[in-house]
């Protein structure tokens, strides 16, 4: 269950996640017993960008075997109205 940050654009989502990054980094360091120093580090754990990019995120997930991909959202509760109708738009015609 990736935890999902969209915005309007890539750098908006990503100046979105940055006050959790570091406290993200720490617990999937310690979750998968790995040193962990980036955004893209997080990669199956965070999908981080447009809604065509979480999109393509999900796809990903589905191309490696993935049958239900279920996406969370808390990052950023206060848009999630939105979040949800930005995601929709993309994902309507699949």
């Amino acid at each position: 269950m990736p935890l999902i940050v969209v915005g309007r654009t890539r750098r908006e989502a990503e100046a979105a996640v940055a006050p959790y990054l570091d406290a993200l980094l720490a617990n999937c360091s310690d979750q998968w017993r790995l040193p962990l120093a980036s955004l893209a580090d997080l990669t199956g754990a965070l999908i981080v960008g447009t809604a065509q990019d979480i999109a393509d995120g999900v796809a990903e997930l589905g191309a490696a075997g993935a049958e239900l991909v279920i996406v969370d959202p808390r990052l950023r509760m206060d848009r999630y109205e939105e979040i949800v109708e930005l995601i929709g738009e993309v994902l309507g015609g699949r």
